[in-house]
């Protein structure tokens, strides 16, 4: 087969799927259809992209009053750095949170949900956790970790971390 024959297919951003954080890439498995789409290969077995992002972080703020904590950031923009020169790939608009409600004494960490956008209103609880016991009294302080949207949603791997907030008394 020539060059000339040869078909690139390029991926845009936002139609990949999410990053794996176990190992930081794109899982991906593909199959070569023909042109008249009558002809299609096996699966291919799956492998994993690295991406070598940089992410650009940028403001962040926790605040509480009246038993709410109001957790605000700056959408996360990724960046590409080829031969010295850096190109924007897009924005992250996905999160995964994990709070840890405390009275300083070291609380569980809980996967609170996926959001959309840049913001997260946090009601505070009646009781909290340590080593999945529960304590029985209100929490005094918070603190939250936004991450970058992964599959699966997964703490215990810093790359998709983006921001930490807190602890802020509640």
């Amino acid at each position: 087969m020539s060059d000339k024959d040869i078909k690139i297919i390029r991926i845009k951003k936002n139609e990949l799927p999410p990053i794996n954080p176990k190992t930081e890439g794109y899982n991906l498995r593909y199959r070569i259809v023909s042109e008249d789409k009558n002809r299609t290969s096996h699966w291919s077995s799956q492998i994993s992209i690295s991406p070598d992002y940089t992410y650009v972080l940028g403001n962040k703020s926790i605040s509480a009053a009246g038993g709410v904590a109001t957790v605000t950031w700056e959408t996360v923009k990724i960046t590409k750095i080829v031969d010295s020169i850096t190109y924007d790939i897009g924005n992250e608009s996905e999160y995964d949170i994990w709070v840890r409600w405390d009275n300083n004494d070291s609380g569980d960490w809980l996967y609170k949900q996926r959001v959309q956008g840049t913001s997260i209103s946090l009601i505070k609880p009646s009781t909290y956790f340590i080593n999945d016991v529960d304590q029985l009294t209100a929490p005094t302080t918070v603190t939250v970790e936004v991450f970058l949207k992964g599959i699966p949603v997964d703490r215990s791997v810093n790359y998709l971390k983006a921001y930490t907030l807190g602890p802020q008394a509640v």
